[in-house]
């Protein structure tokens, strides 16, 4: 997974390794939900993945790229 610092304060976005099995691709989305929680736990800090948790922030959220041949 890649990680990049957004313009929100504390904002990451995640790039996920690109796969044709829509399976696969759920099943890395829930394990790095649940890595990005425990870890965060541990630190003392809380993951979160609503689209705008701060209001006074810009806004993120999960999108999937799809490429058609």
């Amino acid at each position: 997974a890649e990680i990049i610092k957004e313009r929100g304060y504390d904002q990451y976005e995640t790039s996920l390794t690109p796969t044709a099995d829509v399976v696969d691709m759920a099943q890395q989305t829930i394990s790095l939900k649940d890595v990005l929680l425990n870890e965060g736990s541990k630190l003392g800090v809380k993951a979160d993945f609503s689209a705008k948790p701060r209001p006074d922030q810009p806004g993120c959220g999960l999108h999937v790229h799809v490429h058609l041949e």
